[in-house]
C-alpha cells in the first residue's frame, strides 16, 4: 500500500493481484483506512487499485460484494472522494471501460 499526505492530494493505492476474495479484499480496505487514521486523514482523494493484471482478478473485484462495491461503500461513507484501477493489460482497460 501506497499512501501520499501531501496537502493537494491524499491517495491509496494496493495491489490487488494478491487478493483472492471479497473477504481479503475488505480486510485491505479497512488496513488501508486505518493507516489514514494513523495519518491523521478523514479519507482519501482516490483510492485506486494499482497495477490490476489479469481479467480474473478484474472479476472477482467486480462481484458483488466484491472489492469495487466495498470502496462504492467507503466513497459513500465520505472516506474517498474517487477509485479506480491502474492497469497496463488492454483486456483489463478495455473491461472496466466498458462497465463504467
Amino acid at each position: 500500500m501506497n499512501t501520499s499526505a501531501h496537502p493537494a492530494l491524499r491517495a491509496v493505492s494496493v495491489n490487488p493481484n494478491t487478493l483472492h476474495t471479497a473477504r481479503e479484499t475488505a480486510a485491505l480496505l479497512r488496513i488501508s483506512m486505518s493507516h489514514l487514521r494513523r495519518l491523521r486523514l478523514d479519507g482519501a482523494d482516490a483510492f485506486v487499485f494499482h497495477a490490476l493484471s489479469s481479467l480474473e482478478t478484474y472479476d472477482q473485484l467486480t462481484q458483488p460484494g466484491g472489492g469495487f462495491d466495498q470502496l462504492a461503500d467507503c466513497i459513500a461513507a465520505g472516506k474517498a472522494r474517487f477509485g479506480g484501477i491502474s492497469s497496463h493489460s488492454p483486456d483489463v482497460l478495455i473491461a472496466a471501460i466498458e462497465a463504467g
